[in-house]
């Protein structure tokens, strides 16, 4: 196992898809921040406070960068499933198994691989973003003070378990379509999905305790908290960590199942 991380972060240093991810990823933040500057600044005489439009400081934009749905999570998402996969494209699995590694070993080598590299670029986004929102927004409407640093640490620690559950799926979906292309438009149209399921069961079912049982368990769900709520209820923590790490354990037994029966050619 040891071995093989080694290699895998070899390759990953190597690889110039990971640093055009991160370069790409970085520059998008950027500009997000900036834009956002500029419409609200520059563009759009609106009063601070004006119900339905939202008030951007550099915190909510440091939350905001952990979104898979937002440029920089897409991007990102994107690059995971292409260096998942490269081990099929390059034929680096068939080879790994001829060397003795058990495939168990190689899927969870590749996750760790892939969670590690989607942990650093979300924080130096989250990172860029918290800096240049606090420059052109204020860090929060009340300002910043000592204590910050904790919530700070707080922030980035849930934004990654969050975009972990992410990164697990795609890595999932790469191992059982072998598949580049499949990965990218599976990853993201399932996430797509989720979340216009999500969204209807907000708007016509919120009420009820059932499916609001069921709503507390999906990662819209709590994203919305983590991107709303300053600190989290307990009861939301308990919700947003449990099922988080059961959805990176589910996704990561498939994939190892998976992998386990694949036919290597």
């Amino acid at each position: 196992m040891k071995n093989l991380l080694k290699a895998d972060f070899f390759r990953l240093f190597k690889d110039k898809s990971a640093l055009v991810g991160l370069i790409i990823t970085a520059a998008l933040s950027v500009i997000s921040v900036v834009f956002l500057y500029l419409v609200f600044e520059f563009l759009m005489e609106i009063p601070e406070g004006t119900p339905g439009i939202p008030i951007y400081t550099g915190e909510v934009m440091m939350k905001s960068a952990f979104q898979a749905s937002n440029n920089a999570g897409m991007i990102l998402a994107i690059i995971i499933g292409m260096i998942a996969t490269k081990d099929f494209s390059h034929n680096t699995v068939r080879q790994k198994t001829i060397h003795g590694h058990k495939r168990t070993n190689i899927y969870l080598s590749q996750l760790i691989t892939v969670v590690v590299y989607a942990a650093v670029v979300m924080v130096i986004n989250a990172v860029i973003s918290l800096v240049l929102g606090s420059i052109f927004f204020g860090y929060t409407t009340s300002g910043f003070v000592v204590n910050d640093i904790l919530y700070i640490l707080y922030a980035l620690g849930m934004g990654i378990l969050l975009y972990i559950v992410m990164a697990s799926l795609v890595m999932m979906i790469a191992f059982l379509t072998k598949s580049t292309g499949l990965t990218v438009v599976i990853s993201i149209g399932l996430s797509f999905f989720i979340t216009i399921i999500f969204t209807i069961l907000m708007y016509t079912g919120g009420s009820n305790d059932i499916v609001k049982f069921f709503m507390n368990l999906m990662p819209d769900q709590h994203f919305l908290w983590y991107l709303n709520s300053r600190w989290m209820s307990l009861e939301q923590l308990a919700y947003s960590i449990g099922a988080s790490l059961g959805y990176i354990l589910l996704f990561t037994l498939i994939g190892i199942k998976s992998f386990n029966k694949t036919d290597i050619k």
